[in-house]
């Protein structure tokens, strides 16, 4: 018997775990890979797919590659005649939930995409729903940023692609040459269909929370915590992940406000990584992701800390599973400890071979590594698309997991070498 199709577009990071969960289920994945007109960019995404394939399957999925048109994409995935169609990543959110809407299929209401991708909007509708928000503008010089300083009285704000990916561009900005700066690199690496956003500072701690909708039912699946560390240019960069549960005080008030979030944003299917923010004034939505987490967390990863993974829950989510429904009152603890280490690259160099598989093999909480290859330049690391590579560690025992942790930092800063042979 022909297994039914389920169609997962632009599967990469975390989001290839759908290959592995749609096979588990018994159906066929059919992974759509996006047109790029450029050949090199081309040539980069493909090299890009084919690494994160092969983390989770020994044979290549069926792969459709995607016309420029949508309507002649959109008339390719109708002959599949697939049971779903899921965003794997934030560059398939529009399509996939677009060609949901026009099939008939689970998936967001596309007249909200705007609420679900811009971080200018998403804080209007919480400001709409009379919940906490972040003031935003749009801005298009150095005066539009001053003036939006004054009116907030303030002399820290962030400066950030409206619609943006791995933090890519995002500046935290204290004087005004850090404001020049971080317009003038918006204004060289912004698109045609995204802005140029001011915000307001929230200083406190950074939260991941990650979730999955059915029908407007929404259930949480887990919790992190960032540490961040401030580069040269003003980029908030990620050091690590932590996982955290309903023990910790400050996630507790997240998961209240979370549930508020999403019908504000009106997410109705799916999976959500959403950013939060807590200080002294509780928490607030820093941005929400509608697709599963990031950082290439696989899922036996996942599986260790949670007893289950995010794409997992996502197509229980999509398919209205009863598994989906007898898990909506399951709190939300840890089975085991995590973290997950990047590796911060301190100067640009051009990397002979990565020792990122076998560095670290003596640290008992090390679970899985992921290089990002080999024979080619590595760039200074100043966001999360420019980091090195990615350490996951699962310990039962919090000492030992941050005695492995210091270790991985210290390699990091004073033997970088042995991580990553560089040409002199």
């Amino acid at each position: 018997m022909k297994k039914e199709n389920i169609v997962v577009i632009e599967a990469i990071s975390s989001g290839v775990n759908y290959i592995h969960d749609i096979m588990e289920m018994g159906y066929n994945p059919v992974c759509v890979e996006l047109y790029h007109e450029d050949e090199e960019e081309r040539d980069h995404q493909r090299f890009l797919h084919d690494f994160n394939y092969s983390l989770v399957c020994d044979e290549f999925p069926d792969i459709l590659m995607a016309d420029e048109s949508y309507e002649k994409t959109l008339e390719m995935i109708r002959e599949l005649n697939p049971l779903l169609i899921i965003p794997a990543s934030d560059l398939g959110i529009p399509w996939a939930n677009k060609m949901s809407y026009e099939l008939g299929l689970p998936g967001n209401n596309p007249n909200l995409l705007d609420k679900m991708m811009s971080k200018r909007c998403m804080q209007e509708s919480l400001k709409n729903a009379n919940l906490r928000y972040i003031r935003s503008r749009p801005i298009k010089s150095f005066e539009e940023a001053k003036e939006f300083m004054s009116e907030i009285g303030s002399s820290q704000v962030v400066i950030k692609p409206s619609i943006g990916r791995a933090s890519v561009g995002v500046c935290i900005c204290r004087n005004d040459d850090e404001i020049r700066d971080a317009i003038k690199l918006n204004e060289e690496m912004s698109s045609d269909d995204d802005e140029i956003i001011i915000q307001e500072y929230i200083g406190g701690r950074e939260y991941a929370l990650d979730s999955v909708s059915c029908n407007g039912v929404n259930r949480i699946v887990a919790g992190y915590r960032y540490d961040k560390i401030k580069s040269e240019g003003g980029a908030p960069i990620y050091d690590h992940a932590l996982a955290v549960d309903e023990n910790d005080s400050d996630f507790k008030k997240i998961i209240e406000y979370h549930k508020k979030v999403i019908s504000a944003i009106g997410i109705e299917y799916g999976a959500v990584h959403i950013e939060y923010k807590v200080d002294d004034k509780g928490p607030v939505l820093m941005e929400v992701n509608c697709r599963v987490n990031g950082r290439v967390q696989l899922y036996f990863v996942e599986d260790k800390i949670w007893g289950e993974h995010h794409a997992g829950a996502a197509l229980e989510a999509y398919l209205g599973c009863d598994a989906f429904f007898e898990k909506i009152d399951k709190p939300v603890i840890i089975d085991q400890m995590y973290m997950g280490k990047d590796l911060i690259v301190p100067e640009e160099c051009f990397v002979i071979k990565s020792n990122l598989d076998t560095v670290f093999n003596d640290l008992e909480s090390v679970i899985s590594t992921i290089p990002l290859g080999e024979n080619r330049i590595y760039p200074k690391t100043v966001d999360l698309s420019t980091i090195g590579g990615i350490i996951h560690l699962v310990n039962k025992d919090r000492n030992k997991l941050l005695d492995d942790l210091n270790t991985i930092k210290r390699i990091e800063k004073e033997e970088f070498d042995k991580i990553l042979e560089i040409k002199k």
